[in-house]
């Protein structure tokens, strides 16, 4: 598979979203009581972008009309289940729905918390409905942690086969085109000053810089799509 200019566009947003929630879910563990008010909000904002960034990464692969969408969608819901919890699109949309109340309804995803050894266990919304109300979606974990391994453990092994079906990790690139895109994006830049300018449009980009670039985009997006191991050391 040979990538557009506009391929490579997406497959960097992409990368941005899986490496965001990583962010986020190292930087909600790290809390520890007692937690200033300041401490709660930082807390909030973080597991509240682990799920924005997740679904954020879904959705965009989602949309790309090279791909089956319908196939990633058959494979989530028919995987993304559990022992107790069989029904894997009820699991899935809870936690699409999570986002959605995060982001359209304010949603508090810590209102309600247990602590254990100064560490802050959320407990997962029972249930999440959609901005309609018609509809409602169980939790399938008890904290969201619970969730939060499952979602790591289950939907960053799809996505992962999921690109790789689709020959990303195998992908090539036309450097003739992506040069010619780095000239426009040059020429287009409205804050460069001038004298940077005219020293980038002389710069003769080389062929192999960008097979190296592109190679390492790939890379990063296999690292980024390993889930983030939570152990129980780090819950102490």
């Amino acid at each position: 598979m040979v990538l557009s200019n506009e391929d490579q566009k997406i497959l960097r947003s992409f990368l941005s979203y899986m490496t965001a929630r990583k962010t986020a879910l190292r930087k909600a563990l790290k809390f520890r009581t007692p937690l200033s008010e300041d401490n709660w909000l930082d807390m909030r904002n973080h597991y509240s972008n682990y799920f924005i960034n997740l679904i954020s990464a879904v959705d965009l692969i989602f949309e790309q009309k090279k791909f089956k969408g319908e196939d990633l969608q058959k494979k989530l819901y028919s995987q993304f289940s559990f022992e107790d919890f069989p029904d894997g699109k009820s699991n899935y949309l809870y936690i699409h729905e999570i986002r959605n109340a995060i982001v359209h309804r304010g949603l508090d995803i810590t209102e309600e918390t247990h602590i254990k050894n100064n560490f802050v266990l959320i407990i997962a919304p029972e249930k999440i409905s959609n901005q309609s109300g018609k509809k409602s979606y169980k939790s399938f974990g008890k904290y969201l942690l619970d969730i939060i391994k499952k979602c790591e453990d289950i939907i960053c092994s799809i996505m992962s086969a999921f690109l790789d079906e689709n020959g990303i990790f195998e992908s090539e690139i036309d450097t003739k085109s992506s040069e010619e895109e780095y000239k426009l994006s040059i020429d287009q830049n409205k804050v460069m000053p001038e004298p940077i300018k005219k020293l980038a449009q002389q710069i003769r980009i080389k062929p192999e810089w960008i097979l190296e670039g592109h190679q390492y985009l790939i890379k990063n997006i296999k690292d980024a799509l390993k889930p983030f191991e939570i152990r129980d050391a780090d819950l102490q």
